[in-house]
């Protein structure tokens, strides 16, 4: 399993315009619904969507990052 740290750090490295970990950018694992959830604030729109561990877990070890930039992306 992976820290929030190294997702959020994941997320900014693909997405470095995103904002920053902890201050504009939240990330956790919610172990009741088994994903990852991603918080994160912009132009003064607060954005939430949870990310499957197994996409987390590709993008992370494989840099297969479509789960991650579908989920983010859109935003």
């Amino acid at each position: 399993m992976y820290t929030n740290e190294q997702v959020c750090q994941k997320i900014r490295e693909v997405f470095p315009n995103i904002g920053e970990c902890g201050k504009d950018l939240d990330v956790h694992y919610v172990k009741e619904l088994k994903a990852w959830e991603i918080d994160f604030e912009r132009n003064g729109h607060h954005v939430r969507t949870f990310l499957d561990p197994d996409d987390a877990e590709r993008c992370l070890d494989k840099n297969e990052c479509i789960g991650l930039g579908f989920q983010v992306g859109q935003f």
